[in-house]
């Protein structure tokens, strides 16, 4: 019998306002466990990703974007999209320091198991 597994999915977008229009760059999509990288996919702007790994706890990486850390569970589907939030820093400058702020502080999207109990970081 297979072991079970789980998926992670979404959009990841370039940061259109670091490019001149219409030449956007591919993107690329790391997946880490314990500082190595598991999986990696390069592709179009605005195409979605998708990696079907053992459950356990990952790093998302997009550049310029901040990392997201996730708990993947076996049998589950698990999005998180990297949508184009330079356009938002362009327009409004507060936002690109908020921005660089958050690209330094990975963001745990799921529940991480503490001491035996569930804990929402979020």
């Amino acid at each position: 019998m297979p072991a079970a597994r789980a998926t992670i999915t979404g959009v990841a977008d370039a940061c259109a306002s670091m490019v001149l229009p219409g030449s956007l760059p591919p993107v690329t999509v790391s997946l880490e466990r314990s500082g190595r990288v598991v999986d990696r996919r390069r592709m179009s702007s605005g195409s979605t990703y998708r990696f079907s790994v053992a459950p356990g706890h990952y790093v998302v990486d997009v550049p310029p974007y901040r990392p997201r850390v996730v708990e993947l569970r076996a049998g589950t589907l698990t999005r998180i999209d990297f949508p184009d939030l330079c356009k938002a820093a362009a327009a409004w400058p507060a936002a690109d320091k908020l921005l660089t702020t958050l690209r330094r502080q990975p963001i745990v999207d799921r529940w991480l198991t503490i001491g035996g109990r569930h804990r929402s970081t979020g």
